[in-house]
């Protein structure tokens, strides 16, 4: 009985192994096709553009909200400052 639960173990060790082997391989040729295939490598250098793209873009409408935030706030400023010339003039 012992015996038989041994070769069973042993079996299924090896048949893990096998298809651990067997994955392993598929994996490093899937890796080597990549490697290789100027397609993959071209489509690789598009997206790491389209990325570095997005980014600017991201960058460049957070200038726009930043300088326009600055512009309200300026004009908000000489607003407040004209209100408070217009009750100086008043009270003289």
């Amino acid at each position: 009985m012992n015996n038989l639960i041994f070769e069973q173990n042993n079996k299924l060790a090896t048949e893990i192994s096998l298809r651990n082997a067997e994955q392993e391989r598929m994996e490093r040729e899937i890796q080597r096709m990549c490697d290789t295939s100027e397609e993959l490598k071209e489509l690789e250098r598009k997206l790491n553009i389209a990325y570095v793209n997005k980014e600017r873009a991201a960058q460049h409408q957070e200038s726009i909200l930043l300088k326009s935030l600055e512009q309200a706030r300026d004009t908000a400023i000489d607003d407040q400052m004209e209100y408070e010339r217009q009750l100086f003039i008043k009270k003289e």
